[in-house]
């Protein structure tokens, strides 16, 4: 776009917006002194235009810019007080309702019908009736209510004031993209009018009259009421006063509002236009409010794609202003809403007074329905599929080798009778569960749990920068990732070997450990790490109660909790490294096994998977506070502060 046009643009906007130029000069202590006293009657129209009293605010107007005038300031002053005053002013006189019959048409008539009237109206654009302008014309639609910098009528008639410095060529171009310039005979709209009817756009474009098919100007109220422009029901009303009938849907559309439609008001359009930010006083929070529209027009009516002010915005401007910045509404959704408008509107959803959002699905809502739609076998599938991919880009030059069992995949590369060994392991494990929190039936995780199981440390980390992109400490030989709509449910192991150490517990350890963590992600709930590794080892260290490395977590818990200064910090989620989290979790998960039994823990992992808070959780199950608690738990480490 050349920079000639965009600074006609430019002025286009600064007449349709009613701007006020700023230029130097000097205002005197005897001027400001007055502009302050004007301001404060300025402040004063808008109170009177809410009560309705329309020509005493008119009245008021006039007496201001009487002052102004008198005051003999220059139009364009730069002076601070002065420039506020031009300015509220200007927007009261924006808000002063303008009627079309009694304002409007009188300059309709003196400028335009001379051309443009009755058949023979020249580019088919006849202005004499209201019906007639209101018909679409081969340039679009006349107005685009609500908004007069991208209506048509207001193009044609600002002044051409293109640049002098412009070549023969350059200008023929230039108003080649313009709208032609009206009137083409006599002298231009003076700009006082041009306000006048850019007032009138932004309001809505209102037609005050009693025969839309009578001659503008010929059409007012009936004797005996009031003037258009004094007529609370001509004031610009609310949207939420405008009664709106929806039409339920029959099933014969081909255009769906909940599945065509409202996707991308609620994705892209209601981040303006909402009950918490209603840009242009308009929320499309319900479908009822989306119908009612803004403080501009109607939002939608039904049939009718030139009485429908979202099409004005979203279908018909050009360049597009909505939705506004790099947000784009594509070709398919422009369709979708013209040809639903055109089909009337209908309303397939339960109810219109239900948030916008409810009728949308977020996308985790559509992958948990479509998870929720498979079969067993699906969901087995899925996960055969997704472990071979993650194994094609974590390691796609080596075999990947997969041992099934009731209730794992087992999948890696180590020996096949490695993979039988471990998901041996997992499914007595799976039974331990199953019997401490009585669970019945079906599998613990749909589409059964996928455990990898790594020959070496390098593919253990490679697996982690590969695919969840972190680095992890040297003490970390395995994780469980679990989502609650079982959309991915695996366990990472490093085989570790069956040598025992106090520093390593042996593959089958880190199994149990990461099977009984994954068993707690699936629930969904936000269980802290203490309890998901502590559970864990706790269930692990009965397979082998020997076990050095489980012996030597007593004396790991006790180095790691005697830094804490505040009993509370012991049950806070992230207090400790990963290295650390395992002891105390284990430590602290036994000692409250052995105080209150496996009946009391169980309550106290729901009610956190249920959202109530650890602390809060603790006072409600074990009948003590946080703090007292984790001075028992400390005593019983022989560690107390």
């Amino acid at each position: 776009m050349s920079r000639q046009f965009m600074r006609l643009l430019t002025g286009i906007a600064a007449i349709c917006a009613v701007d006020v130029l700023v230029a130097q000069g000097t205002v005197t202590p005897e001027q400001r002194k007055e502009l302050t006293a004007i301001r404060r009657d300025v402040i004063k129209v808008k109170p009177l235009l809410r009560r309705k009293q329309v020509v005493e605010a008119k009245e008021l107007v006039a007496r201001i810019e009487g002052r102004i005038e008198k005051l003999g300031i220059e139009d364009g002053e730069k002076d601070r007080v002065y420039r506020r005053v031009v300015k509220d002013l200007a927007a009261a006189k924006a808000a002063m309702p303008v009627s079309f019959e009694a304002e409007i048409a009188p300059i309709l008539k003196n400028r335009c019908l001379v051309c443009h009237a009755g058949s023979e109206a020249q580019g088919r654009r006849p202005l004499d009736t209201w019906r007639n302008m209101s018909i679409r014309g081969p340039r679009g639609p006349l107005l685009v209510r609500g908004n007069a910098r991208r209506s048509l009528l207001i193009n044609v008639v600002l002044p051409r004031n293109l640049p002098q410095n412009l070549s023969q060529q350059q200008r023929q171009a230039l108003e080649q993209r313009l709208p032609p310039h009206m009137p083409q005979r006599g002298q231009d709209v003076p700009r006082d009018d041009i306000e006048s009817i850019a007032r009138w756009i932004n309001q809505g474009a209102k037609f005050d009259g009693t025969d839309p098919n009578a001659v503008i100007g010929t059409s007012k109220p009936a004797d005996g009421t009031k003037p258009a422009d004094e007529n609370p029901s001509d004031e610009p009303e609310r949207p939420e006063d405008r009664k709106v009938e929806i039409a339920m849907a029959t099933g014969d559309e081909t255009v769906s509002f909940t599945k065509d439609v409202a996707p991308f008001l609620v994705n892209i359009c209601m981040r303006c236009h909402n009950d918490r930010r209603k840009r242009g006083g308009y929320s499309m929070a319900t479908f009822e409010k989306f119908m009612q529209g803004g403080e501009s027009a109607v939002g939608i009516t039904p049939g009718s794609l030139d009485e429908s002010y979202v099409w004005a915005l979203a279908g018909e401007q050009d360049p597009m202003k909505m939705p506004p910045g790099q947000l784009l509404i594509t070709r398919s959704n422009h369709a979708s809403l013209r040809k639903w408008i055109e089909e009337g509107a209908k309303f397939d959803g339960k109810d219109a007074d239900a948030p916008l959002r409810s009728l949308v699905p977020t996308e985790a809502e559509k992958r948990a329905a479509e998870l929720a739609s498979m079969t067993p076998q699906q969901l087995a599938e899925r996960r055969m599929t997704q472990a071979t991919d993650a194994w094609k880009r974590v390691m796609p030059k080596q075999a990947l080798r997969t041992v099934e069992t009731t209730e794992f995949l087992v999948v890696g590369n180590v020996p096949d009778a490695r993979l039988e060994e471990v998901g041996k392991w997992a499914e007595q494990q799976a039974m331990q569960l199953r019997s401490m929190f009585n669970e019945k039936g079906g599998l613990l995780w749909r589409g059964r749990l996928t455990i990898h199981v790594l020959r070496d440390r390098f593919d253990y980390v490679e697996f982690n920068q590969v695919l969840l992109r972190r680095r992890i400490p040297g003490s970390m030989t395995g994780h469980s990732v679990v989502r609650d709509d079982m959309a991915e449910a695996y366990v990472v192991v490093q085989d570790i070997g069956d040598d025992v150490t106090s520093e390593l517990p042996g593959l089958r350890v880190n199994v149990v450990d990461h099977v009984t963590g994954a068993f707690l992600k699936r629930r969904g709930g936000d269980l802290p790490d203490w309890i998901v590794s502590g559970l864990g080892l706790s269930l692990a260290a009965r397979t082998d109660p020997s076990n050095d490395y489980v012996r030597n977590l007593s004396t790991l818990a006790a180095q790691s909790v005697s830094s804490l200064t505040d009993g509370d910090e012991l049950f806070a989620d992230g207090e400790f490294s990963p290295s650390a989290v395992g002891p105390v979790g284990y430590t602290l998960v036994n000692f409250l096994l052995k105080r209150d039994g496996v009946s009391k823990f169980g309550q106290l992992v729901t009610q956190i998977e249920s959202g109530t808070r650890v602390h809060d959780a603790i006072s409600s199950v074990y009948r003590v506070t946080a703090a007292n608690l984790a001075t028992s738990y400390r005593r019983s480490l022989g560690n107390e502060r």
